[in-house]
């Protein structure tokens, strides 16, 4: 059985998703508890971000995070400590 080996700049980046999940789960469940009716709504929190809901659920989970204009967006909408 072969090891795969974990590059410095994979296992940082894998770190960068970890973290931005985590902060971005948060700033949903702040947009959640600043709803008047309080209830989840993940299709509306990816519906005004203006992404598919299967992208936002791969930045939610971790599996990737936002780039480039995406990112701008995001902060745009949750704050710029992204």
């Amino acid at each position: 059985m072969s090891e795969q080996k974990v590059t410095a700049t994979e296992k940082a980046d894998q770190e960068k998703a970890v973290r931005f999940s985590k902060w971005f789960f948060r700033k949903y469940r702040q947009w959640v508890r600043s709803r008047p009716d309080k209830q989840e709504d993940f299709l509306g929190f990816s519906n005004m971000l203006g992404y598919p809901l299967y992208m936002v659920s791969d930045w939610m989970s971790g599996e990737k995070i936002p780039q480039g204009p995406q990112i701008l967006c995001v902060a745009g909408f949750l704050g710029n400590h992204v």
